[in-house]
Formats: structure tokens, C-alpha cells, sequence
């Protein structure tokens, strides 16, 4: 709130402009300044904003070359950054792995499959705890906290993988996370928590922690349940 004085020509002032009102009292004329009203985010607002931030990670990670490549390639007024960050941001949107290089796709070798049965061709080899079950070719989310589905297998400490799932069968909100079995996440940030999904196809670049022997994906949606479906695991070379 501001104190108006007014001079010789104008003396007094009331009504509003632009979001300020002026009020009238014995101290004299004062201004006051509406509030902006905010409303709660819808699910596609908090999607976008957890994809920037994403992809915000994703450039600090980049090596000094390839950030060099991509300041290289920007046009004035845009810096490399942001190149980078709107080139990309369809690209992850539609749940295919972002591009380290201004020049397109990287050509990257995969190693074999970690995954056993990730086409959810009943149970075997996967194991249920809680509220999950596994039938007509997905494994479906019954919106219980804490419950899992996992299976058996080796990865190793500080490698990249491809992780690449469908999510289906969706209404909202698929949250979820990769853990063990314990619930010690098996990826550094920023998958290293619960994130949010959405209906629709993934392919997701991540870094393992420490090693870990188990593989499983836990689901916490809060009254919305949803099926994961042809989920793949291979190293990067």
C-alpha cells in the first residue's frame, strides 16, 4: 500500500486502473494493489513443469563439448540452452530420448535385454507385493501405497540404460517408482524418486546408483490407478 499525495492541479482521485484501486480516507488518498489471483495446477501444467525441470538436469549434465555444440548451433537471440530446451522438450513430450547433440538422434549401441517377460505374458518371472496384479498383457496399478511388482536381476553401479514402458489404461496420473525391492531407488536424479507419468509411450534415459539385485516398480497415485506394459531395460555402450 502506497500514500498518494496529490499537488496544486490534481487533488483527489478514486476508482481503479490496472489491478490498483484508489481509496479515500481521513489519512488521505491511498492505493491499493489487487492480489493475482492463482489457481491450483492442472495435471498437464504439473507434466510440463516436471518435464522442463527434466530436461533443466539434463543440460547441466551435458559434457563440455556437447553444450559447446549446442551454443554453436543457436541462432541469435537464442543461446545453446535454450536451443537445446526447445528442441527437446517435444521430443521427451512424446517420450523419446532427448538429443545430446543439435544434430539429431544419438546413434547409441544397446546392450541385450535385462528384462524378463517385460510383455507381462502372465506372472512369471515377476513377483507381487500388495496391491498389483498382472493380467491381460499389463501389469495394473490397484492404487495401493507402498505395493510393488519385481523381479530378480543384476545392474550394476554408474551406467546409463534405456528404460522404455507404455503407460496405459490411465484416467491421470501414473506415479511411480523404480526401487528394489526395499524401496532403495535403483536411479540417480532425477529419476531417483516417485515421478509422474502420463498415459503414453516412454523412453528414458537412466543412470544407475549402487548396484542392485532386484527390479521393481512401486505406485502411488492417490485414488487413480492405471497398467504398465512392454517395459525393456539395456545397458548403453
Amino acid at each position: 500500500m502506497a500514500l498518494i499525495k496529490f499537488g496544486s492541479i490534481v487533488t483527489s482521485g478514486s476508482g481503479s486502473l490496472a489491478g490498483h484501486t484508489i481509496q479515500s480516507s481521513t489519512g488521505g488518498s491511498q492505493i491499493r494493489s489487487k492480489p493475482i489471483p492463482r489457481g491450483k495446477p492442472s495435471l498437464s501444467q504439473i507434466s510440463i513443469r516436471s518435464l522442463i525441470k527434466s530436461l533443466q538436469y539434463s543440460w547441466r549434465q551435458l559434457t563440455d563439448s556437447q553444450r559447446a555444440a549446442w551454443n554453436l548451433s543457436a541462432m541469435d537471440p537464442q543461446d545453446g540452452h535454450h536451443l537445446f530446451l526447445s528442441i527437446n522438450f517435444p521430443i521427451i513430450q512424446a517420450g523419446d530420448p532427448l538429443w545430446h547433440w543439435p544434430y539429431g538422434p544419438d546413434p547409441v549401441p544397446y546392450g541385450p535385454e535385462q528384462i524378463t517377460n517385460g510383455g507381462f505374458d502372465g506372472a512369471p518371472p515377476w513377483l507381487i507385493v500388495g496391491g498389483w496384479n498382472i493380467s491381460g498383457g499389463s501389469s495394473n496399478y490397484l492404487d495401493f501405497v507402498n505395493s510393488r511388482f519385481y523381479q530378480n536381476l543384476t545392474l550394476l553401479p554408474g551406467l546409463p540404460y534405456k528404460l522404455e514402458f507404455d503407460i496405459i489404461n490411465a484416467p491421470g496420473l501414473a506415479r511411480m517408482l523404480f526401487a528394489d525391492r526395499f524401496g532403495n531407488p535403483l536411479f540417480i536424479a532425477p529419476y531417483n524418486g516417485y515421478t509422474d507419468f502420463f498415459q503414453n509411450h516412454y523412453n528414458i534415459i537412466v543412470t544407475t546408483g549402487i548396484a542392485r539385485t532386484t527390479f521393481a516398480v512401486y505406485g502411488n497415485t492417490a485414488g487413480l490407478t492405471f497398467s504398465i506394459d512392454n517395459i525393456s531395460l539395456k545397458q548403453i555402450f
